[in-house]
């Protein structure tokens, strides 16, 4: 996706939550990568998990980071490892926005209070999770009534996510 057309889905007088992925480095570019950005209310940040970030954020507990890409909070994965040069585009999978009240603002202030009680902060990433993934699946799980689905090669998406 484009920074362009992400700016023209921002509206600053809602609550938006976005779920983005992109393919991961070579070889496992079949795979992908997801994150969330959430606009609360004008305020856009880029949540995520994951464990081969250099340097971290300065906001983070274990794999759970606040904060990457701050200039341009939909930006993908590095086509190759350990070289951010050139990057796969991100790809939007979802969208949750509404008014006080809505899903999306308990959304946002889940992720706001909660991300750093994220079961599986702690633990070795592992192709089939716990992974990258397994962050957002389990935010998305707290509200099934989203009714977004990660894609079939969102691989660790089901780690123990019940």
């Amino acid at each position: 996706m484009e920074e362009k057309t992400f700016s023209k889905l921002l509206n600053k007088k809602t609550y938006q939550v976005f779920f983005f992925y992109s393919s991961v480095p070579i070889p496992l570019s079949f795979a992908v990568h997801s994150w969330i950005v959430i606009n609360n209310l004008g305020k856009i940040e880029r949540w995520e998990s994951g464990q081969f970030y250099n340097p971290k954020p300065k906001k983070s507990w274990g794999n759970v980071y606040l904060g990457l890409f701050k200039n341009n909070p939909i930006t993908g994965m590095s086509i190759f490892p350990y070289k951010s040069i050139i990057r796969f585009n991100s790809k939007l999978g979802g969208i949750i926005q509404g008014k006080t009240g809505s899903v999306a603002e308990q959304n946002i202030k889940f992720i706001e209070k909660k991300a750093n009680k994220y079961p599986y902060k702690n633990l070795q990433y592992k192709l089939l999770g716990p992974n990258s993934n397994t962050f957002p699946q389990w935010i998305l799980n707290q509200f099934p009534e989203a009714k977004i689905k990660l894609p079939w090669n969102a691989f660790g998406k089901n780690y123990k996510n019940n």
